[in-house]
Parts: C-alpha cells; sequence; structure tokens
C-alpha cells in the first residue's frame, strides 16, 4: 500500500505569514525573531534585506488570474521549496509596511526567475497587470520550511480551490522538472470553468492524475470519474 501525503491550498492561507510578522516586530534578534522562527520554522534567507527584483513578464492566466515574472537583480536567485510564500512590496521602500503576501507558482528548478499567479481581488492586486517591464518589486521571502517534495514522500495529494491553485502549480511544476515519477493527485475546484487557472497545462502533464470540480453545468465538459 502507497502512503500518501496530503495538502490542502485556499485561497487564505496566510495565517502563519500573520503570525510571523507579528512576532519578529521585537527587532532584528530579540526574543521575538526567534520566537516567529520557531513558530513557522522558516528558513528565510532574505531576514536581513528584501532583495529586488525586475519585472519581466505579466501573463494572463483564466479570467482576473495574473502570473507576474520576476527576475533577481545583482544576486542569486535564492533556492525555495514549492509551497512557499513572499511578501512583495510594489512601488514603494523594500522596508515599506505596505506589502503583499503570495504564493510562489513557478517551479523550484527554475533558477533564473521567480513567478507568483494573482488573483484581482483588492485595490492592490487589480494593479498587477499594469506593472511595466523593468519596474522594480522587492520580495521578502521565502517562507515556509514545509517540504512536500521530500524523497520521503511517496505520493502526494493535492486539493486546491481559487488561486489556491499557486502553490500546487509550483509542486506540480518541480516535479515535472525533476522528472519525478511518485503518485500525484490534484483536485481542483472552481465557481466556473473558466476559473480553473493553469488547466491546460496541468491536463498536458501526463503525471498529475486531475479531477476538476465545478459548481456550474458546464461540469458535464469535464470527466468527473475518480483517475486510476
Amino acid at each position: 500500500m502507497v502512503g500518501f501525503r496530503l495538502s490542502t491550498f485556499g485561497a487564505h492561507r496566510s495565517s502563519c505569514l500573520w503570525l510571523l510578522t507579528g512576532l519578529r516586530t521585537g527587532g532584528p534578534g530579540g526574543p521575538g525573531e526567534h520566537l516567529a522562527q520557531g513558530a513557522c520554522e522558516s528558513a528565510n534567507p532574505f531576514l536581513d534585506a528584501r532583495l529586488r527584483h525586475v519585472e519581466q513578464e505579466v501573463r494572463p492566466e483564466a479570467d482576473t488570474v495574473y502570473s507576474l515574472a520576476l527576475a533577481p537583480k545583482g544576486f542569486k536567485l535564492p533556492a525555495f521549496h514549492p509551497g512557499q510564500v513572499a511578501w512583495l512590496p510594489v512601488r514603494s521602500s523594500p522596508f515599506s509596511m505596505r506589502r503583499w503576501p503570495f504564493s510562489i507558482s513557478s517551479s523550484a528548478e527554475n533558477h533564473k526567475r521567480v513567478e507568483f499567479a494573482i488573483k484581482e481581488l483588492g485595490d492592490f492586486t487589480k494593479t498587477v497587470k499594469n506593472l511595466k517591464r523593468g519596474e522594480t518589486v522587492y520580495v521578502d521571502g521565502p517562507f515556509g520550511s514545509y517540504d512536500i517534495t521530500h524523497p520521503s514522500v511517496k505520493g502526494i495529494v493535492l486539493l486546491a480551490g481559487g488561486i489556491g491553485i499557486a502553490p500546487a502549480i509550483s509542486i506540480i511544476r518541480t516535479l515535472r522538472d525533476r522528472q519525478d515519477k511518485r503518485p500525484l493527485y490534484l483536485f481542483f475546484g472552481s465557481h466556473v470553468v473558466e476559473h480553473l487557472t493553469f488547466d491546460r497545462e496541468i491536463r498536458a502533464n501526463p503525471t498529475v492524475k486531475y479531477v476538476p470540480v465545478v459548481e456550474t453545468p458546464e461540469l458535464a465538459e469535464l470527466s468527473t470519474e475518480l483517475p486510476d
């Protein structure tokens, strides 16, 4: 019998991030910082400085979802685990209090740039599509130390809803680039078919056992049978 590790991704999976931010207000080296690192067990190579990236591409995905691709400027892109998150201060100081958390959506094997899948939900996210090529974006992260792609994991089941597909697609892309053949299941829920972000890319990946779930009659166009 194969053992599986289950991971769930929803639209508001940031409680650990908020805890981390609050605990670190005591200042570098203080007790707050140690508590924060222990609370989320986060190994963060950006703790001492939020590093400067430049926008390379804003790519439309599904309805109201955009992929933001950033390239590091003057430094090597730090390693990250698929499923980790980062904070993005945009058009401001790298130490601005106005910043937003997003899941990394690119493959951990892509060492030239990092991508984030961002859905238009608020004042800031509605402006992402207007970023210009070469514009500065600061990245504070990655946060979170759990690695579901660790070799000790025999198989992976992903449950995603809405923009929660962002960390899931990072996992899928990473396993693809590593030519990892472990069993991989994705259950992806959305209100309508048009909001199944990365649907075509996922379907084209033969290693993913993909089960899309929608709430509208268009469900008849999709396969609802559980994969073997």
